[in-house]
């Protein structure tokens, strides 16, 4: 009886490996470090190193990391933009915020953004242009940081993941199939991706000339898929409930698929939640200072 378990859980894994778009190889190249600035309590670095899932646009197959490293950093913290994002203001406060605690935070570029973004293109396109390239782009952006990670991460270190929007979507995949992450805390993130797109004020326009057979193919990278694989670890979510950009079933929907960890709902927007940024982000900071240690006495 025991042999045929074993034999069921091996065909099982066998399986799911096969048929995750999120499985990865783990092979490290090599990473250009450049110093950018030295600040009091820490120096600031960019990295870049060649991403693990290439496309045929040059740019954007090279990964950008802005790194903020204090002196023996107390933990470590990966930081997700938004869609579109035009600059990495917000990203780059959260992570000073951290490092001037003591902790070492980073800011990944995700594909078709910034410096990744091919000549001629608006930012953030390969999430918008088609579902097809939709899909690739959050494939390539979770093998992006899992490969980050490699660079990063020593063994059993514990890493803590903070997604905006778009960036809380790449969060939640990215710590459902990667143990090295902890915490999470995602902000303005939602599942049920085939739902989402015609009901967000950003897609709806776009997706409404999109094949449904076209969306149902996107259930492959949606978060509720994989949510389940992030219990019992820790989670923090914060979500609008007048949101028009993440709608608030598809919030809803994700937080069940987690097994309803801790959230805070927003009376207010998408965009409404910038006029209390400093007030969401203590809260954050909280959290994860708190969660981190909990891991470490663990440890």
């Amino acid at each position: 009886m025991l042999l045929i378990f074993k034999t069921f859980s091996l065909l099982f894994a066998s399986i799911f490996v096969n048929s995750n778009p999120f499985h990865y190889n783990g092979e490290k190249g090599t990473m250009d470090i450049q110093v950018m600035e030295q600040r009091r309590n820490f120096t600031i670095y960019k990295l870049s190193f060649e991403s693990p899932y290439q496309t045929i646009w040059e740019e954007n197959n090279r990964v950008i990391v802005y790194l903020f490293s204090p002196p023996n950093p107390r933990g470590k913290v990966l930081v997700f933009h938004t869609l579109g994002t035009k600059n990495l203001d917000i990203e780059k406060e959260i992570c000073r915020r951290f490092a001037q605690l003591g902790y070492e935070g980073a800011a990944i570029v995700l594909p078709f953004h910034l410096e990744r973004c091919p000549k001629g293109l608006r930012n953030g396109w390969g999430f918008t242009a088609s579902p097809k390239l939709l899909k690739e782009s959050t494939i390539q952006s979770v093998a992006d940081a899992r490969s980050f990670l490699d660079f990063w991460c020593g063994e059993n270190e514990r890493v803590a993941v903070i997604g905006l929007s778009l960036g809380a979507i790449i969060g939640v995949l990215t710590m459902a199939v990667d143990e090295r992450i902890t915490t999470g805390v995602f902000i303005l993130g939602g599942g049920n991706i085939p739902l989402l797109l015609p009901h967000s004020i950003i897609f709806s326009l776009r997706s409404y000339k999109w094949r449904k057979e076209e969306l149902e193919e996107l259930d492959e990278i949606d978060p509720l898929k994989y949510a389940h694989l992030i219990l019992p670890r820790k989670v923090l979510m914060v979500n609008g409930r007048l949101d028009l950009v993440i709608p608030y079933n598809s919030s809803y929907s994700l937080w069940v698929a987690m097994g309803k960890p801790e959230i805070k709902w927003l009376w207010c927007g998408h965009y409404g939640a910038l006029f209390i940024k400093d007030k969401i982000l203590r809260k954050v900071l909280k959290f994860i200072i708190e969660n981190h240690n909990k891991t470490q006495e663990v440890r």
